[in-house]
């Protein structure tokens, strides 16, 4: 996965960096397939009065890659809800 920074929706106040490391800050995140486009998530939002934001795309490879405007970038460690 690469999850661009710069399009996490973020509380007021807060910044993408901290809001992906904390463990306060939450959206539920999904992955759609990609033809799912602009008219698709205008149809969601009036649907279910909820918006979708894209946040980043499903790549080549392993892990997660986080960028800002392109940069890598290392989010501090988060909270493991699974430990």
């Amino acid at each position: 996965l690469e999850v661009a920074m710069e399009r996490v929706p973020c509380a007021l106040g807060a910044d993408a960096l901290g809001a992906v490391a904390s463990g306060e800050e939450y959206e539920l995140l999904v992955t759609l397939p990609g033809d799912f486009g602009v008219a698709d998530a205008q149809a969601f939002q009036e649907f279910h009065d909820l918006p979708l934001t894209r946040v980043g795309d499903v790549v080549a490879g392993a892990g997660v890659r986080f960028t800002d405007r392109g940069a890598a970038v290392t989010p501090a460690g988060g909270w493991d809800h699974f430990a």
